[in-house]
């Protein structure tokens, strides 16, 4: 073999070897893409998900808030009621001031109604002692 065949076939198995390398990269360039494309589709499906378990939670953050809002306003119809039965409460207690003042009146009209009696019963028993010792003097005469 002369030096020109041998640099021929040194040069042709340096080209093929390139070539190899060249074919290698392209297939790992390839086998890369694919995965970065299946990572990204990976991606793409994950942040949908997000996205629908995002719009989820916020729905309920939605529900939330409505149901706070019923609260608020049921709370603050019943401070509105329990105000107004602090007023019923107070002008109970004035009635019931007035009728305590009442009772005390009338007891004592029942005190007075009971001397009154009491008069009315011994005059009727004097009356009565009058009239039997009417009647022994008729009785008599």
């Amino acid at each position: 073999m002369s030096i020109k065949e041998a640099g021929l076939e040194f040069g042709t198995e340096i080209h093929n070897e390139l070539v190899k390398i060249r074919a290698d990269q392209r297939e790992l360039a390839e086998d890369l893409t694919q995965r970065i494309n299946g990572v990204a589709n990976r991606v793409k499906a994950l942040d949908a998900k997000m996205d629908k378990r995002f719009d989820q939670v916020d729905a309920r953050f939605d529900q939330v808030d409505a149901r706070f809002d019923r609260l608020e306003a049921t709370i603050g119809t019943m401070q509105g009621t329990i105000g107004t039965m602090q007023g019923d409460i107070e002008t109970m207690q004035g009635t019931i001031g007035t009728m305590q003042g009442t009772i005390g009146t009338m007891q004592g009209d029942i005190g007075t109604m009971q001397g009154t009696i009491e008069t009315m019963q011994g005059t009727q028993m004097q009356m009565m002692e009058i009239l039997v010792a009417i009647q022994r003097k008729l009785d008599v005469n």
